[in-house]
């Protein structure tokens, strides 16, 4: 399911999916992002400046931050360490992409779903983690707001994180 709404998320945008949306721009890292207002509430930034969680009803958290390259290591590299620490957590990944520069990653567990994608950006990589409830993936579109925020953030948010760029929020 997460690997058609990310095929699907490629060329969705904001605009797109139903209700407000707000505006995040991470200054220490350089990225924006776009977020369903109506679905998810900000939460205070970090101290230092890395990044800030949404939060939604159910259990859902989108987490959008940036973290310093500090071992250098290729995007397949990174991704495959990601992965493993998922692993370490309890969950299987089930869907992994590794492009030039960036990787995303889903998983699962018996309680829980992640998607996540990583943007390398200089010596550093930015990025969103969306965690929701498995029982949500049981939904089927219209059947609530906890539905509406997966497709919404899987099929526009994907599209709306910049490297250091202005974004326009439908």
């Amino acid at each position: 399911m997460i690997a058609a709404m990310f095929a699907l998320g490629l060329a969705a945008t904001p605009a797109a999916a139903s209700g407000p949306w707000s505006h995040y721009v991470n200054v220490r890292f350089g990225f924006d992002i776009c977020y369903p207002s109506a679905l998810l509430h900000p939460q205070p930034e970090a101290d230092n400046g890395d990044g800030r969680a949404f939060t939604g009803a159910a259990g859902v958290e989108l987490r959008a931050y940036g973290i310093n390259d500090v071992d250098g290591k290729a995007i397949a590299a990174a991704a495959r360490t990601e992965a493993g620490n998922l692993g370490r957590e309890g969950f299987k990944v089930t869907y992994q992409a590794v492009r030039a520069d960036w990787y995303a990653l889903s998983a699962s567990n018996e309680r829980e779903i992640v998607y996540l994608r990583r943007w390398h950006m200089r010596d550093q990589y930015g990025g969103f983690e969306l965690r929701y409830p498995a029982a949500q993936a049981a939904l089927e579109p219209g059947d609530g707001a906890d539905q509406r925020l997966f497709q919404a953030v899987t099929a526009s948010v994907l599209t709306v994180v910049r490297k250091a760029a202005s974004v326009t929020c439908g």
